[in-house]
């Protein structure tokens, strides 16, 4: 996976999957925003989040083709980041908590605050899901399916 700007098109970053091999294009999205996407993997597909000036965005990609799986885009900010996890995502934002959410029906299901600007990126190990940014590192305790067993 890899970001790219198309020949032509100065306001936006495709994502594109290209043979590792040859270079050769094998699937590229149709997503447009106007900023870099931070892309994090998953065996279904990708999580691609962007800023868009004010606001942000989190989508899934499906593998097969990278198209978007409309029921999983979450609306977010700028400077936010996401976890994928089996059911569930986590989101960061500016000034609200860390959130983990449904991505079919975006509910929120657990809610963490945090001080504003801390969390720039998360990770998932056992029964815990860390946060870190700013000199801080945040170790939360979930249940699935926002955390472990």
């Amino acid at each position: 996976m890899a970001t790219h700007r198309p020949t032509g098109e100065v306001n936006s970053l495709a994502i594109e999957e290209r043979d590792a091999a040859t270079g050769t294009l094998v699937a590229r999205s149709t997503m447009s925003f106007g900023y870099e996407w931070i892309l994090v993997a998953t065996d279904r597909g990708v999580w691609a989040q962007s800023a868009t000036g004010n606001f942000g965005a989190a989508v899934f990609l499906q593998a097969s083709d990278l198209k978007p799986v409309g029921k999983w885009g979450l609306e977010t900010e700028q400077a936010s980041a996401v976890l994928p996890l089996d059911d569930a995502v986590w989101l960061t934002h500016i000034v609200s908590p860390l959130t983990c959410v449904d991505p079919a029906t975006k509910h929120v299901l657990a809610s963490v605050p945090v001080p504003a600007n801390v969390v720039s990126n998360m990770a998932r190990g056992g029964r815990y899901v860390f946060a870190a940014g700013w000199g801080t590192i945040l170790r939360i305790r979930a249940q699935p399916p926002c955390g472990g067993p």
